[in-house]
């Protein structure tokens, strides 16, 4: 394991029933990763250089925690008090919320970013395409002809 693995080993505590270890800078550049890496946000993960997610079962739900360890750490903040500040931000998340992310330090680029299209301007831009393909109506069971139909002039 590297030093990045053995940091995000550390900083995810304790271990899930499913625990994955990846080291994202042998990772990133693999033609395999970057073609089968269903978030698509490979340009994203380079930043990191480790990640570990965490699987946690129970009778009625999966619960995944992850934490990704940066390559170079934020200058405005030290990382245990980035780390302590986001920790308390999980916690007023809501216990039935499907999905949320806390960031240790974000820059005020970002956060602005996310407060523009969250808040203040949420409809900008057109619709994004959709995934999936548009819904085929078979008319010619509706439509049935006859063969005398042929004969008629239109």
């Amino acid at each position: 394991m590297n030093n990045g693995g053995r940091k995000a080993t550390a900083a995810a505590g304790q271990a899930g029933d499913l625990r994955m270890v990846l080291n994202l800078e042998e990772l990133v550049p693999n033609g395999y990763f970057r073609t089968y890496w269903v978030q698509q946000n490979i340009t994203d993960l380079k930043q990191y250089s480790a990640s570990v997610s965490d699987l946690f079962r129970s009778s009625k739900q999966y619960r995944e925690e992850r934490v990704l360890i940066r390559k170079e750490e934020p200058k405005q903040a030290s990382s245990s008090d980035g780390v302590a500040a986001a920790a308390e931000v999980v916690r007023l998340a809501p216990g039935d919320a499907g999905v949320y992310e806390a960031e240790a330090s974000p820059t005020s680029d970002t956060s602005f970013a996310l407060l523009e299209t969250k808040l203040l301007a949420p409809h900008l831009g057109p619709a994004p395409p959709p995934q999936v393909a548009p819904q085929v109506c078979n008319s010619l069971r509706a439509n049935k002809a006859a063969a005398s139909d042929l004969e008629i002039a239109h």
